[in-house]
């Protein structure tokens, strides 16, 4: 039944009411003054409306902003997760990148292009780590019906080589060192006696220091487990040479928040080895320069294992080849026995 009526309750507007497929339909058509006709022509053409909607199906939404979806994408993207500052540097550089479009008008090619971009400035391990948040956003953005496919879905990430070991000459070193900026020394100098990572450098709260103990504790490393190292006596001199904290929650490298002051950190670290003429050396091999010293002066691969806190050896043994090369220098030494191979036994001396 298909019907046009006044409703007296609503001052004697116009309503029209009927049913297609089994629904039916209530709806407002004109005000009181809207001549009876024009109510019918409405229920006509809403008849027809609703009639085409069945053939070719809903109206498609409208496509929507990129940085729009970036923005929704980022409050529900493992809002916890430890990375989300990092996230959003991403997401950042990605809405500038792509300034104006819609979501789907990014195309499989547009990114490979910002793969590309990236790795003429950034490692590998950089530009896959940027790739891993643009894959994530292009699934959900199917996942949730924003695009017909995922444009990300073919774009492989770079090949990185996770056993890049980098370390430098002690003059190399030095002349980094001796060329930092004051506020950062004490914190290089910390990653290079307890080769902790950038994170755990940065999160290090006082109340996880235990002079006592002599020992500082990481909290939700890497592995996410928290991880305990011994205080060495550098360490435990450059930290009392700090301000001391006002309360035990303080961290103990004051600077702005863990994005903006790793930038500056990473800004003032590739000065400094430009200024020392030192290539290829991040902040982050301070850690493999902590493993390479230790190996160096005589520990062992278990003990560097320990002390980076490693969760299994296979990260510590690309260190191995170091091992190998003390070990030729100490058989080499057997060399310096006389023919035969055996040497002259001690005399023994009256005082023995």
């Amino acid at each position: 039944m298909a019907q046009v009526y006044r409703r007296e309750d609503r001052g004697g507007a116009w309503y029209a009411e009927f049913r297609f497929r089994g629904r039916r339909f209530r709806e407002y058509a004109g005000p009181a003054d809207m001549k009876k006709s024009d109510a019918e022509q409405f229920l006509a053409n809403r008849k027809v409306e609703e009639a085409k909607k069945r053939i070719d199906g809903p109206e498609p939404e409208p496509p929507v902003p990129f940085s729009d979806f970036a923005t929704d994408f980022l409050k529900t993207d493992s809002p916890d997760k430890k990375s989300k500052a990092r996230d959003e540097q991403v997401i950042d550089m990605l809405k500038v990148e792509w300034k104006g479009l819609t979501l789907p008008q990014i195309t499989t090619k547009m990114i490979e292009d910002f793969k590309a971009k990236r790795l003429r400035n950034r490692t590998p391990a950089t530009v896959a780590r940027d790739l891993q948040v643009v894959k994530r956003l292009f699934k959900k953005a199917a996942e949730w019906g924003k695009v017909d496919s995922n444009a990300a879905a073919t774009v492989k990430k770079p090949r990185v080589n996770n056993g890049r070991v980098r370390y430098l000459e002690p003059d190399e070193l030095g002349r980094i060192m001796n060329n930092l900026p004051g506020w950062l020394s004490p914190i290089a100098t910390f990653a290079r006696y307890t080769g902790a990572r950038r994170a755990e450098i940065l999160n290090l709260t006082w109340a996880d220091v235990d002079f006592k103990r002599g020992q500082i504790t990481f909290r939700g490393t890497k592995n996410g487990e928290d991880g305990r190292v011994e205080m060495n006596d550098t360490t435990a001199a450059l930290l009392k040479s700090l301000p001391a904290p006002i309360e035990r929650t303080q961290r103990v490298f004051q600077l702005e928040n863990t994005a903006a002051c790793w930038m500056r950190i990473r800004r003032a670290w590739e000065e400094a080895c430009d200024t020392a003429k030192v290539r290829n050396f991040h902040f982050h091999d301070l850690r493999h320069q902590a493993a390479t010293d230790l190996l160096t002066l005589g520990a062992g691969l278990n003990d560097v294992r320990d002390f980076l806190r490693h969760k299994s050896m296979v990260m510590t043994l690309r260190y191995a080849h170091l091992v190998e090369g003390r070990r030729k220098s100490t058989a080499r030494l057997l060399d310096q026995l006389p023919e035969g191979g055996f040497l002259a036994p001690r005399r023994k001396s009256s005082g023995d």
